[in-house]
């Protein structure tokens, strides 16, 4: 876990900038209470308060649209405060989108190449920084800071903070000594402009110093450490969170150096002041822990290591019952370090202990919840759903979820500000209030949990026992779950392996990192996908490639993947039905393409392609996206109403590139399909005459229309169709297979 103490965000500052503008007398009267209100916004959310803030914003913008037109400077503030609050609350899409209106706005009322539009294209690449989206976020930051620094100046605040946000992405990307030469910069001029004690110095020698650390140089990463710290207690106190988050930084660079009782005093330390600042239970504490924990797994301290990650995935965990589900899904992504930690320490803490065993797989299932099993679950809590009492108590606990993120996001404003304009007595009540919401929703849940099995059992299904999940596996069945481990400091480079069939349960270490996972699936990757090729990976690997050539498909490769992941569960596994929920980097590989036995190198590709091994062609395989999904998907009735077994949507109107391909229109029925014999598709459309079929979250129609047509998909859906009793009027097909008709 790397935590910079301030990868700087711009704030909004454009109410003030948009006041300098020269409107008319009449619209000047229309302006100056929303211009208040708008400056009321940009309080609300400095200090914390988005719920707030939004209805103040979008008020504002409603009422300049509607009155002054759609290019009024003003309506750009109003607009970037909305767009950073959805940002703040994870609302992701609907802050990009509030950034692209803005920017456009911007260039039109003040020009392209001034600071207010600048600011606006480095909160769209901060929005992308924190998505780890750095190929988006790069050339904005590049645009905003060449901005600034012909606008505002070289040595100005504005270009300090736009050259930090750049070199917060380059440091994401990797490109370390980049991203030091830019914080050196920054430095310079934050050494000029502010004073020596300057809050926003100590984040700039916090950033800095790890990416020294990043660099292996251990030694000159620890007196910017030091200077950052002694800055931060200065100027905002030794109980600031600023302060605890760079003495948490510092207790990394520690561990690194192998003094482990040191880093453990400072992890310790900075979770005491943050425990003071939000309380036990709050999940500002679970990157320290987890981190504590590394320290530990360094000294193969396994006891010690479970206790602290129990300790951060209880915290987790009741966050869970106190978050909105797009809070808990931002908290879900930030958090999955946590368990697979918690996986490792209990297993090898583990010995001979079904309960820590048993422990291990349910943290396993946690590690590994993703959206998809999120989607299955909700699916099925549909079909078990219905009631309106139901929804009456729903809607309770979703209003005590939006107060308490609300209260929660008022104590994370409170406790960073300076220890003079901080009110000890409110940010306690606050606190209080909390934790009353929690045992309120705690007392809904349980509430729920009684009245209404089902749904609790399907909306929030809990990590299934190995005996739970023994029970719903059949007799010709094994369940595989896969969970990547991260390295982190000094701990062992692993995977873990768990196997289950109805009477037996095992578990193997894998020993392989993600990123030596990573590396292996990439290998078989280019033999399947020749995107792949985009990148310098497969030509180090496999030499140059030429397209329309088969792609080098590495059947040792997949041998030995194959016999990494299965060999200590063979016997578990050989000749069932395999049901796999897959982690990290193996989610992008079908399993049926890995081979069980050593391949034969003898004759044509091809032919050693035909007598290899592939566990796809030996067993049966159904890929899961969580353990709990086949226990939901298992209590979904198993009769349909459908009034029609299929319904069937291809072979679109497509022209190809001349315009002029006529192939789609022969099969606009399954009448038609039958006069045609079935043929190869020879024309192949380029990555480049794909890559713009989308204008930002828009379709590209004109481009679309001229893809090759794809008449043979006539052929398998009325073959698809006709092996399951289908009407011929479920087929949609040519004319008929359009975006409208879906709709």
């Amino acid at each position: 876990f790397l935590f910079g103490a301030g990868a700087a965000t711009r704030e909004p500052k454009l109410a003030q900038a948009a006041v300098g503008q020269t409107p008319s007398p009449a619209a000047a009267a229309i302006l100056e209470p929303l211009r208040n209100d708008i400056s009321r916004a940009v309080q609300e959310l400095d200090a914390g308060r988005c719920a707030q803030a939004i209805p103040i914003a979008e008020a504002a913008a409603k009422t300049i649209r509607e009155k002054l037109g759609g290019t009024q400077p003003d309506l750009v503030a109003a607009m970037n405060v909305t767009a950073l609050c959805n940002k703040i609350l994870g609302q992701y899409e609907k802050s990009e989108a509030g950034f692209r209106q803005a920017i456009d706005i911007a260039e039109k009322a003040y020009g392209p190449d001034t600071p207010e539009s600048a600011v606006v294209l480095d909160n769209l690449g901060n929005l992308y920084l924190e998505q780890r989206r750095y190929a988006q976020a790069e050339p904005l930051k590049r645009h905003a800071l060449e901005t600034f620094q012909n606008t505002t100046g070289a040595d100005s605040a504005d270009t300090m903070t736009s050259m930090q946000n750049l070199a917060a992405v380059l440091d994401g990307e990797d490109r370390l000594p980049e991203a030091e030469a830019l914080y050196r910069k920054a430095l310079a001029i934050a050494e000029k402009v502010y004073k020596p004690d300057d809050p926003a110095t100590g984040r700039l020698l916090d950033n800095m110093a790890g990416v020294i650390r990043q660099q292996n140089r251990l030694a000159e990463a620890g007196p910017y450490y030091d200077r950052a710290i002694a800055i931060f207690e200065h100027a905002l106190g030794p109980d600031h969170p600023d302060t605890a988050l760079a003495i948490q930084n510092h207790a990394i660079l520690l561990s690194d150096l192998g003094e482990d009782r040191k880093s453990e005093a400072e992890y310790l330390r900075a979770i005491a002041i943050n425990e003071r600042n939000y309380g036990p239970l709050h999940p500002v504490l679970v990157p320290a822990l987890t981190d504590l924990a590394n320290t530990y797994i360094d000294q193969v301290n396994w006891s010690e290591a479970v206790t602290a990650l129990r300790r951060a995935a209880a915290i987790i965990e009741q966050r869970r019952g106190l978050a909105s589900e797009q809070t808990r899904g931002l908290e879900q992504r930030r958090n999955p370090v946590t368990y697979r930690k918690l996986v490792q320490s209990l297993l090898h803490h583990a010995g001979q202990d079904p309960a820590l065993f048993d422990e291990a797989f349910k943290s396993a299932q946690i590690a590994l919840g993703s959206e998809a099993s999120i989607a299955v679950s909700e699916m099925a809590a549909r079909f078990a759903a219905g009631d309106a009492k139901i929804g009456e108590r729903l809607r309770e606990r979703q209003d005590l979820v939006n107060e308490a993120e609300t209260r929660d996001s008022d104590l994370v404003a409170s406790v960073s500000r300076p220890k003079e304009q901080r009110n000890p007595a409110a940010e306690q009540e606050t606190r209080s209030r909390i934790l009353a919401i929690q045992s309120q929703l705690t007392a809904i849940d349980s509430q729920l949990a009684h009245d209404f099995p089902d749904l609790a059992s399907l909306s929030d299904p809990q990590p299934l026992s190995i005996k739970q999940a023994q029970a719903i596996l059949r007799p010709d069945e094994s369940l595989v779950v896969t969970l990547d481990v991260p390295q982190i400091g000094r701990s062992p480079n692993e995977s873990i392996v768990f196997a289950l069939t109805r009477d037996t349960a095992r578990w193997a270490s894998v020993p392989l990192s993600g990123q030596q996972l990573a590396a292996a699936v990439t290998a078989l990757r280019c033999g399947l996908d020749d995107g792949e090729w985009d990148r310098p990976f497969c030509a180090t690997l496999y030499g140059k490639h030429r397209a329309g050539d088969a792609l080098p498909f590495d059947l040792d490769h997949a041998f030995n993947l194959y016999t990494s992941l299965f060999g200590d569960i063979y016997d578990l596994v050989a000749g069932r039905h395999l049901m796999i929920v897959m982690a990290g980097p193996l989610t992008k590989l079908p399993p049926h393409v890995l081979v069980t036995a050593t391949p034969k190198h003898s004759g044509p590709p091809s032919e050693q392609y035909r007598r290899a091994a592939w566990l796809g062609r030996d067993q049966d395989i159904t890929v899961l996206p969580s353990v709990a999904s086949l226990d939901a998907l298992r209590r979904l009735p198993r009769t349909g109403r459908a009034p029609n077994p299929i319904l069937a949507i291809g072979n679109p109107l497509l022209t190809g590139q001349d315009g002029k391909d006529r192939q789609a229109w022969d099969r606009q029925s399954c009448a038609d399909v039958a006069r045609h014999s079935l043929t190869a598709a020879l024309q192949v459309a380029s990555r480049s005459a794909t890559a713009n079929l989308a204008r930002a979250a828009v379709a590209n129609v004109d481009l679309i229309r001229h893809q090759p047509p794809l008449p043979e998909t006539a052929d398998e859906l009325c073959a698809v169709a006709q092996s399951l009793g289908g009407r011929e009027s479920s087929v949609r097909l040519g004319a008929r297979a359009t975006e409208h008709m879906i709709k």
